[in-house]
């Protein structure tokens, strides 16, 4: 199962870090599948900015490196997946994903 297949787009594509929180404040995602390795900001130093700019925003950190899922979390990572997990796992993971940040979304406009 592939991520189109369930209906998601991807609605931009960042190639450095600086680039991503950029791009996260403009397109306010749900879901942010971060990779570890990227010039300018690594993908753990970019997590905060990411949540800063897009505070509804679920981040998944996609990495081969060992040992940084924990400090992924502690950044404020939703989720961590290694390179080369099945896809259908990473699916099921954005589907997920997306859905609490929907029901955020959703419960914190309710209440303003």
């Amino acid at each position: 199962m592939t991520l189109g297949a369930l209906g998601f787009r991807l609605c931009a594509a960042g190639v450095n870090g600086e680039e991503g929180i950029a791009l996260a404040a403009k397109h306010q995602p749900h879901v942010v599948i971060l990779d570890q390795n990227m010039p300018k900001l690594c993908g753990l130093d970019s997590i905060p900015g990411i949540l800063a700019a897009a505070p509804h925003a679920k981040i998944i950190m996609w990495s081969s490196e060992d040992g940084i899922e924990t400090a992924a979390r502690e950044r404020g990572a939703h989720h961590f997946h290694p390179k080369g997990v099945n896809p259908s796992d990473m699916a099921e993971t954005v589907l997920t994903l997306c859905r609490e940040s929907q029901a955020e979304y959703r419960q914190e406009h309710a209440e303003q």
